[in-house]
């Protein structure tokens, strides 16, 4: 390419940026709002599993389905209803031989099989969380004792507090342009910014045998943030 034809582009590429730029409108600013509030929860969600392995599938599954149904047995005890209770998760998987760092060393070994059986136990009373816990550790429950907490009227809390986390957005807008002696128009754009993920409280529950399991529902945090455009006078 001629050197004529090297300036012309490049005169071309200048043009075009300023055009660009001479698009943007700069008499707009935008602003962050947020919002959180502390929530006492009023329902849990328990998760329990049982584990079993044995070098035959049978077997493991046979020994899996009974320590299962005496999991399942313990917690109906308490009172908890058939519609309260629900398998969450079911697998069977092949165990292979691992290496000091713990990955699988040989898969074309197979040392034997593994089932997992997991159940979720949603309830209101959250007096009752430890006593699930404790009953089905005792008869055999050995893997996914978590706990979740949250509140059953949630939109009406994320509702609030999204109108909140705008009217913050607002006064962070208006405190910037104040400082320019300007003042904040109308609104151009907004979008809803992610929750963050502490918004449900949640306990990984270790449990030993015949000892109560310290269960403290305490407060969650609900959140809510916003991205907003707004023009400036």
């Amino acid at each position: 390419m001629s050197r004529l034809g090297i300036v012309a582009v490049v005169a071309l590429a200048f043009s075009l940026s300023v055009a660009q730029a001479g698009s943007l409108d700069p008499h707009t600013i935008v602003v962050s709002g947020y919002a959180e509030i502390l929530v006492k929860p009023d329902h849990a969600t328990v998760d329990i599993g049982v584990v079993t392995s044995d070098k035959v599938t049978a077997k493991a599954l046979q020994a899996n389905n009974v320590e299962m149904q005496r999991v399942v047995a313990a917690i109906k005890a308490l009172g908890i209803s058939d519609d309260a209770m629900q398998t969450s998760e079911f697998s069977i998987n092949a165990l292979h031989p691992l290496a000091k760092e713990g990955y699988v060393e040989d898969e074309s070994i197979t040392l034997g099989y593994q089932v997992s059986n997991k159940v979720t136990v949603s309830v209101t009373d959250l007096n009752k969380v430890a006593d699930i816990i404790d009953a089905a550790v005792n008869v055999g429950a050995n893997s996914s004792n978590r706990v979740s907490f949250n509140v059953k009227n949630r939109t009406a809390y994320d509702d609030q507090e999204l109108a909140a986390a705008v009217r913050n957005a607002r006064h962070n807008a208006e405190v910037m342009a104040s400082a320019e002696q300007a003042s904040v128009g109308k609104m151009i754009s907004m979008t809803n910014g992610p929750l963050s993920a502490n918004d449900v409280g949640e306990l990984e529950s270790v449990t030993v045998t015949g000892v109560r399991a310290p269960i403290l529902p305490g407060q969650i945090t609900i959140q809510a943030n916003v991205v907003v455009t707004y023009a400036v006078e």
